[in-house]
């Protein structure tokens, strides 16, 4: 079973010259002279093309502004919830204090109800 593979090199221009010229010839990874056979390069396979890269990136972006926008909208609604808490804290201690000050009147020693 054979599976067919794209592979895809940066070539130096100068490689490219002389495998177009014939004074050069690629055999596996290896780029070399043909009449001696001595190796001139090395070929490294580079996985993404940079439109692809470049695609990927933006996709990135993308997600990256969505999150930090509903970062930003969980942080709004966190804050307007601990002001919401807030001001019925608030509320809550002004009525406490309405009723300490009721009940501090009720027992006063004027009103004869305390020894």
């Amino acid at each position: 079973m054979s599976l067919p593979v794209t592979v895809t090199f940066m070539l130096a221009d100068w490689v490219v010259k002389g495998l177009a010229n014939g004074t050069l010839e690629r055999v596996g990874g290896v780029i070399r002279e043909v009449g001696t056979k001595q190796v001139v390069a090395w070929l490294r396979e580079i996985s993404e093309q940079p439109a692809q890269v470049n695609q990927s990136l933006e996709v990135f972006q993308g997600i990256l502004n969505i999150t930090t926008a509903a970062s930003i909208l969980n942080l709004g609604v966190s804050v307007m919830g601990f002001a919401v808490i807030a001001q019925r804290l608030k509320e809550l201690e002004r009525r406490l204090q309405k009723a300490q000050e009721l009940l501090n009147k009720i027992g006063s020693p004027r009103l004869g109800l305390i020894n």
